[in-house]
């Protein structure tokens, strides 16, 4: 009765092998299709983070430079733009 059982069992997982395997097939494409698609937005954030260090270096320059100015010209500080009021 076990060996019955037991062949039932494994015709039956045989049978399901080949499912089995086209399930994970898919799956293993489907993965690799993530993996790309990480590959590129970790390359666009790379490229945004690098484009944010260089605006951000030009900013603080762009800061001192105005701040050499202004301490030239006091009398124009009124005139600064509010966006960068504290940061001056």
């Amino acid at each position: 009765m076990l060996v019955a059982r037991v062949k039932l069992t494994g015709d039956r997982d045989a049978a399901r092998g080949p499912d089995w395997q086209a399930y994970a097939d898919r799956q293993a494409s489907e993965l690799e299709g993530l993996k790309g698609e990480m590959r590129e937005v970790r390359g666009e954030v790379r490229t945004l983070e690098n484009r944010l260090d260089a605006l951000e270096r030009k900013y603080r320059s762009a800061l001192a430079f105005i701040r050499h100015l202004l301490g030239a010209h006091p009398q124009h500080r009124e005139d600064t733009p509010t966006e960068i009021e504290a940061d001056l």
